[in-house]
């Protein structure tokens, strides 16, 4: 077999030694000889070799009948036109295969929900607690169905029908927890298998909507302003010691947590959106002559829904309050104005410790102030109440709901609301008594 011409050195034709399995041109690669002087010459064979551009195939080999290059040659280009029939020459388009089992869709839409390994476009980011809340469903969910023989890894979503639900609702049920709970369980699984049906375009049967839920409604407790006076002046160090339920003595105080129960009175805002303002956040605007504060707290609610981060176009303007207004000045607001510090000077920048502390720091200190049921988002309640009075419909403006959309971005006024509602006190006269 004579060696490749120098013409055709990169026609794609090589010559393979099948004793060694070399590709070998003038030189044999194993022994280092003229290929006329390699011993096993007799099992050469001339090979073509096709490179397949952006496929991901690589290349494609095949030896040669004949061992007479230009009939070899020929033969190139016989094999050529033939894969260029079977459409080897167009690129390969990948298409992702779904997997429709539990498992598989319940990690696609952590994934989906935590802004994380799924298309830009597709990312609906929720606060980490409500998202270890779905991972939590999930586990349990799982958990009910293994029990019963069932394994998420395999089982199809489209399975899941009135008898697994009967599985979850028994495994849930032993758990004793209240109504509310129980309900919230199976909400967030008719949401997670709707969105399989919506956004994956899996079309099964939703057994969840079946469900009888019972979710009882909690009576609103706004906080009175004798509680509220009392509330901050329990906290102390001296007040803060409580035993967990391993027995363990810990200290609820924190320097900080007044500041932040009088942020979340006089803004109504969340814990995520108090403990993340800084003083920057606050804008100075002139009104018939008057200088006045705006807050602009970015909307982490409607951000992560329209666009998967926590941060981005939505923000919602707070009216500094005359109350508001008194305690940034006590804070420091002429020193600090315009700096990116964080207006409640916390220890630490773990924002999930930051919310648990005020959580638990107000659950204990309020049991030392009254017995009536009153949590941290009540604070939130009760500035809405307050608002509503004054606001009517236009409350929604500051709360950042969106049924009055339309209104607040066409035709209302917001910095100069806010800006006429710095005389507004949380506490007056009009103030709604706890029932």
């Amino acid at each position: 077999m004579k060696r490749i011409p120098a013409k055709y050195s990169r026609c794609g034709i090589k010559i393979k030694c099948l004793k060694c399995t070399w590709m070998v041109n003038d030189i044999c690669q194993l022994k280092n000889k003229g290929i006329n002087s390699c011993e096993h010459k007799d099992k050469h064979r001339y090979m073509f070799v096709v490179h397949i551009p952006n496929t991901g195939k690589g290349k494609i080999t095949k030896l040669a009948k004949s061992e007479s290059f230009n009939e070899a040659f020929l033969e190139l280009i016989a094999f050529k036109e033939e894969l260029r029939s079977r459409g080897y020459h167009k690129a390969e388009v990948k298409v992702k295969t779904l997997d429709t089992t539990v498992a598989g869709l319940m990690k696609e839409y952590l994934n989906y929900i935590s802004g994380n390994g799924t298309h830009a476009h597709l990312n609906k980011k929720l606060s980490s607690d409500h998202i270890n809340y779905y991972k939590k469903v999930f586990l349990r969910f799982c958990d009910a169905i293994k029990k019963s023989g069932y394994n998420p890894e395999f089982l199809d979503v489209k399975d899941i029908n009135d008898d697994i639900v009967e599985i979850f609702h028994f495994f849930i049920e032993s758990f004793g927890l209240n109504k509310t709970t129980y309900s919230k369980h199976f909400v967030l699984m008719k949401a997670f298998i709707n969105w399989v049906i919506e956004k994956k375009d899996y079309k099964v049967n939703n057994a969840f909507e079946h469900v009888s839920l019972q979710i009882a409604k909690r009576p609103k407790n706004p906080i009175t302003k004798l509680e509220f006076d009392k509330l901050i002046e329990a906290i102390t160090p001296e007040n803060g010691i409580s035993i967990d339920k391993k027995g363990k003595k810990r200290n609820r105080y924190k320097p900080w947590l007044a500041t932040a129960f009088k942020i979340a009175l006089e803004t109504g805002l969340r814990r995520e959106e108090i403990v993340n303002l800084a003083w920057n956040n606050i804008r100075e605007i002139n009104y018939q002559g008057n200088s006045c504060l705006i807050l602009d707290v970015n909307n982490l609610k409607n951000n992560r829904r329209m666009f998967g981060e926590d941060k981005g176009e939505y923000v919602k303007p707070v009216p500094v309050t005359k109350g508001l207004r008194g305690l940034l000045i006590s804070l420091g607001y002429e020193q600090k104005k315009g700096t990116e510090r964080f207006i409640i000077e916390h220890e630490s920048t773990e924002t999930k410790y930051l919310l648990d502390e005020i959580s638990r720091g107000f659950a204990h200190f309020i049991k030392i102030v009254t017995d009536r049921k009153i949590e941290f988002k009540d604070l939130r309640k009760t500035y809405i109440t307050q608002l509503s009075l004054r606001l009517g419909k236009n409350t929604k403006i500051f709360t950042g709901h969106g049924d009055d959309q339309v209104l607040r971005d066409s035709y209302i006024a917001e910095e100069f609301i806010s800006a006429n509602l710095n005389g507004f006190s949380v506490f007056d006269e009009t103030f709604l008594k706890a029932s």
